[in-house]
């Protein structure tokens, strides 16, 4: 259960914003600021491996109980052992399991992105793969900046840096190195 409270007041008034259910592991509620956007999560961990996961954009102006009244919360249509995050608009979708969407298979291992509106929607027409990995490739890590995605790929046991510079609207172009 996640709760609004303020300083300064008793917690049995604190406002519950979000329940999940008694089988559950933990659920949680986020807002937070990435590269000028708002965003705000809510997720129910199913076990250990899935997690269902619901968005709106962020208010920061409100507090979690007063956007009771507000926009509601949709959930992402994105498979329950993906983890969804972000990078300003859009969405970064890292696969544990293989997903068939929008006529395009992406095998686990894969980091994906979209317009994170087009995600909530459920609309992967758009949907680029920054990453797909093989038989002797894996995603190790992955790091943003202001403007790219640095992702660290341990290549034939090797690691490897790939850059992609954020275009804006979910696109993301690949950049070489100065080394490569």
């Amino acid at each position: 259960m996640s709760k609004a409270w303020r300083r300064g007041t008793l917690l049995e008034d604190a406002v519950t914003v979000f329940e999940g259910e008694h089988t559950d592991i933990s659920v949680d509620q986020t807002l937070y600021h990435d590269r000028g956007f708002w965003h705000e999560f809510q997720h129910r961990a199913l076990d250990f491996y899935h997690t269902a996961k619901w968005y709106r954009k962020g208010n920061p102006e409100k507090i979690a109980g007063e956007l009771l009244v507000g926009e509601p919360f949709k959930r992402i249509p994105v498979p329950d052992d993906a983890s969804v995050g972000t990078f300003a608009d859009a969405a970064l979708i890292t696969l544990r399991s293989d997903w068939e969407i929008a006529g395009k298979a992406f095998p686990s291992g894969s980091l994906l992105s979209l317009r994170l509106d087009d995600c909530v929607e459920g609309q992967f027409a758009d949907i680029q793969g920054l990453f797909t990995p093989s038989d002797r490739s894996s995603l190790q890590s992955s790091e943003g900046t202001k403007n790219f995605m640095v992702l660290s790929i341990l290549n034939s046991v090797k690691t490897e840096l790939q850059y992609w510079h954020y275009l804006g609207q979910g696109k993301w172009i690949q950049k070489q190195s100065a080394s490569q």
